[in-house]
């Protein structure tokens, strides 16, 4: 007597069920798939397989690791330079090889003036006398001046420092090449600001602004009549 629930009557079930659904198969599907044998492919083969077959791993990417980006630079910058190396324009330095005593000597005093005095510098100097009202004004003002933090006179004193830059760019200050033209931009900025501002009331006149940029710019020409600089 064979016992239904052994293990022979369950393999002979899944036989016949493996029968039945052979036969349910269209012939073509059915020839094909008895032509494959299942027990030559290895098991790493099967996995390879899955892995071909699986959306997910044929859409995934191996991370970048840090030395490929390094290498994907460096062929980048071999290739084409980049807009700022192309750009760039090398800073030509004057040979001081037969420059007597007298003009080595005018060359440091000017390397050390423009790294004394760029023009923020330059200006914030110019409004010095500006700079201490303000500080003045803190210390010993009156009760309203120290409750509003002296603000008039700060800002009277910010607005110097501006104007006076503005000034000394439309003069070229960061581009004159000897100190004596340096130090004449900073007297010419400073004289025609005070001239038209004395009090921080003033910078809100139309006619005296005006004034001002037309002498300034009378000014200018005049500095590059006297130093030739057209």
């Amino acid at each position: 007597m064979v016992w239904p629930f052994g293990s022979k009557g369950k393999i002979s079930g899944e036989l016949d069920a493996r029968k039945e659904l052979e036969r349910s198969l269209p012939s073509d599907l059915r020839d094909f798939l008895k032509t494959q044998d299942d027990s030559a492919i290895s098991d790493r083969e099967f996995k390879e397989r899955l892995k071909l077959e699986d959306p997910h791993v044929q859409n995934y990417q191996q991370p970048i690791t840090p030395e490929q980006v390094m290498k994907s630079d460096k062929q980048e910058e071999a290739s084409e330079p980049s807009v700022a190396a192309s750009q760039y324009v090398p800073m030509v330095y004057q040979p001081t090889e037969h420059l007597s005593q007298e003009e080595l000597k005018k060359m440091r005093e000017f390397e050390e003036y423009n790294r004394k005095y760029p023009i923020h510098y330059a200006s914030v100097e110019n409004c010095a006398d500006l700079q201490a009202d303000f500080l003045n004004c803190l210390s010993s003002g009156s009760f309203v001046d120290k409750f509003t933090v002296c603000n008039v006179k700060n800002n009277f004193y910010q607005d110097c420092i501006k104007f006076q830059g503005e000034a000394m760019y439309m003069f070229d200050y960061p581009a004159v090449g000897t100190l004596e033209e340096k130090v004449e931009i900073r007297r010419r900025a400073d004289t025609l600001f005070h001239k038209y501002y004395s009090c921080y009331e003033d910078l809100a006149n139309d006619d005296k602004r005006q004034q001002y940029a037309k002498e300034l710019r009378s000014s200018r020409e005049e500095f590059y009549d006297k130093f030739r600089r057209w």
